[in-house]
């Protein structure tokens, strides 16, 4: 596997973990005030000049970089959705150099209005974008699972030259996340500062579910699935 992989836990372990624990050992358990930032106050702590400076521009750089990729994997996105017929066929023309410019355009556009609707509403934009995102990664984490699940033991069956990197634990540890993801989950239902992001969630996943639902109705009516298999292979060659 490409050492950009490999290095991912370090890296967690270093800007997240390591981190964390530093704050926790320099700061006192119960210093924390709301709206302060820690990490101004640990820099404050060790005598830095303009703490407060430092962390706005290391933070400015975070959300431009942010930025950065989020076009990047949105505009990407577009365009694997579009190989499968899943987004508007103009989204996989890409220029010389294989940018798919239009679809990084589309995903501008769209965090223009994202700005305007919250200088509209800034009040009820941004919290419900934030509440109804709250849960849809655990909901991930559990397609995930499942899907390791299922799809592991058919391609270990029919084709397992094309698993290239082992799940250690198999099958027990996706079934303990799986597990313990539902437990979170029940408990942000149950609890009631966390059930209004629970709820927003969920609608949003039933939203996704009703698109999917019908788009595969729409997918059998007509047949496209060679169509989207034949722009995939297109589209690979093109990038």
């Amino acid at each position: 596997m490409p050492w950009p992989t490999n290095t991912v836990v370090f890296r967690i372990l270093a800007f997240f973990v390591v981190a964390t624990f530093l704050l926790v050992t320099m700061l006192p358990w119960d210093s924390f005030v709301v709206g302060d930032s820690p990490f101004i106050s640990a820099l404050d702590l060790l005598g830095i000049p303009g703490a407060a400076d430092i962390l706005n521009l290391v933070v400015l750089v975070a959300v431009l970089s942010c930025l950065n990729s989020g076009l990047y994997t949105a505009s990407r996105m577009l365009f694997a959705l579009s190989v499968y017929n899943d987004a508007p066929a103009w989204m996989t023309r890409t220029n010389s150099r294989g940018v798919p410019v239009k679809g990084v355009l589309a995903c501008t556009v769209a965090g223009y209005f994202c700005i305007a609707a919250g200088y509209i509403w800034p009040d009820t934009i941004f919290l419900f974008l934030v509440n109804s995102s709250g849960a849809i990664c655990l909901f991930v984490y559990i397609l995930i699972c499942v899907s390791e699940l299922r799809l592991r033991r058919r391609w270990e069956r029919e084709s397992p030259e094309i698993l290239k990197f082992r799940v250690w634990l198999y099958p027990g540890l996706p079934i303990v996340v799986t597990g313990l993801i539902l437990v979170i989950l029940v408990g942000m239902g149950l609890n009631e500062p966390t059930r209004a992001e629970f709820v927003q969630s969920l609608v949003s996943l039933s939203v996704i579910l009703v698109a999917y639902g019908v788009r595969k109705s729409r997918t059998r009516k007509t047949g496209s699935f060679a169509t989207a298999s034949e722009n995939a292979h297109s589209a690979a060659d093109t990038v």
